[in-house]
This record gives structure tokens, sequence and C-alpha cells, in this order.
């Protein structure tokens, strides 16, 4: 692994366990097995390298988004929230990093995440421009309402699954949160293709 790489990947594992102003650089570096210049010299500095690794993260996301899309069969959402249930399973505090940063408007993220979002709506209108055209979603359908929705049945199972795992009657495993992911992509298949008030 190369050094950009290796700083990113460091960045990853302390911004999403450790509130920002408590990650340094030294840290990152540390961790990465490199010097506080690497981190100048490939990104700018710390803020900068945060946003890449933000970024880097919801870029996963929008290839999960893209490869269950095709002009012809429209969305798979199932393929599409198994996706996103591997991308969290390997980041398992990522969901409650992006709770972080809506909770501070003026942290570190905030309007980076604004931008994100924005970039990854015009993402799913695009698709849903497509699958309309096609005949394979309903047209009526709200891009806003449908990216809300995927960020709620994605999100929110995660956020939920520590306080579940601590109480007595839910086992919280693999095998649960697969089907939350499959009844996550049932609901999300008869919104776009049925008429629901």
């Amino acid at each position: 692994m190369d050094v950009h790489e290796a700083l990113i990947d460091a960045a990853c594992e302390l911004f999403l366990n450790t509130e920002y102003h408590k990650v340094t650089t030294r840290k990152i570096a540390e961790k990465a097995g490199t010097s506080t210049s690497m981190i100048q010299y490939y990104f700018g500095g710390k803020q900068e390298l945060y946003e890449e690794m933000v970024r880097r993260q919801f870029m996963k996301i929008g290839e999960v988004l893209q490869s269950s899309f095709t002009p012809e069969a429209g969305i798979d959402f199932h393929k599409l929230m198994l996706g996103y249930l591997k991308i969290h399973n390997e980041h398992p505090d990522f969901p409650a990093f992006i709770t972080g940063i809506l909770a501070y408007k003026n942290g570190p993220g905030y309007m980076l995440f604004a931008r994100i979002l924005d970039d990854k709506r015009d993402a799913i209108d695009a698709i849903v421009r497509q699958g309309k055209e096609h005949g394979l979603l309903r047209e009526d359908l709200d891009v806003d309402v449908l990216r809300i929705a995927m960020m709620s049945l994605t999100v929110f199972p995660f956020l939920i699954k520590g306080v579940l795992e601590h109480g007595h009657k839910t086992n919280m495993d693999d095998a649960l949160m697969e089907r939350v992911a499959k009844a996550a992509g049932d609901m999300l298949s008869a919104y776009v293709s049925a008429n629901i008030d």
C-alpha cells in the first residue's frame, strides 16, 4: 500500500472512532507509518485529508448504486441494500459518524456532506430518469422521497443495532441484518414500481 492510501486508511480508522478535534496529524501519520510532512504533501492538511476520507467512503456507496442499476432492468434494490450492508459491515461506525456530522452545523464535515448529498441526488435523478424512459419506474416517482427513504433504511438499522444488542429480545446477528436489508429492498421496490398515495 502506498503512502497516500495508507494515510486515508489511517484517517478513516481515527476519524470514524474519535472526535475531529482529538485527531492530530501526528496520530494519523504514526498509524500510517509515515511523517506529518506526507499529509501536507498529499493533502495540504488535516481538514483536506478528512474531506478526502469522507468522499472516499461515499464513493463506495455511489459505486454500489451504479452497479445495482441497468437501463434495461432498472434498480435492483435487493442488490443495492445488500451492497450497502456490506459497506457498513466493513465500517460499522460510519452511520454514527454521519449522524455526528449532522449534529454540528459548524463542524468540519457539515458543508462537505451537503455537497456530497447534492452530488448523490444528481446520480439518483439520472438513474430515475433512465428508468422512467424504459417504463420501469412510476412516472410520479419523487427523487427526494426515494433518496431520503434510501438513507433512512440504510443508516438507521446500524444506529439502532447497538441498543438492541444490549437488550434481550433481539439477536442482531448478520442473518437478521441481511433480512432487514432484503425487507428494505422490498419496500423500495414497491415504492418505485407501484402507485402509492
